[in-house]
């Protein structure tokens, strides 16, 4: 873990990365978005005058698996098929907007 007590003009891309690295049990995803949001952080902190420079500033998103959309057919939905029809409808475009 990085040293708390280091004053926030002087914490490095590696302090924050071996901070979120060392939280046990997080996946890929999660450490993304933490970083995400200390990048959003530093931004927050550089543009109040808090530090000139944001530490994360060079940091971009590691490859995530893109999340599988999933529809329900219409024959599946039995009682609910007129809202199922609307829905299979948004993930039909969903799904073409990824193509």
């Amino acid at each position: 873990m990085a040293d708390v007590n280091k004053p926030v003009n002087r914490i490095t891309y590696l302090d924050v990365a071996r901070s979120i690295g060392g939280i046990k049990g997080i996946n890929k995803v999660t450490t993304n978005r933490y970083m995400s949001y200390m990048k959003i952080l530093f931004n927050f902190a550089r543009k109040r005058g808090y530090i000139t420079v944001n530490p994360l500033a060079e940091w971009q998103k590691k490859g995530e698996q893109p999340r599988r959309l999933q529809c329900i057919e219409e024959r599946e939905g039995g009682a609910h098929s007129g809202a199922l029809r609307a829905t299979t409808s948004v993930c039909h475009h969903l799904i073409m907007q990824r193509s």
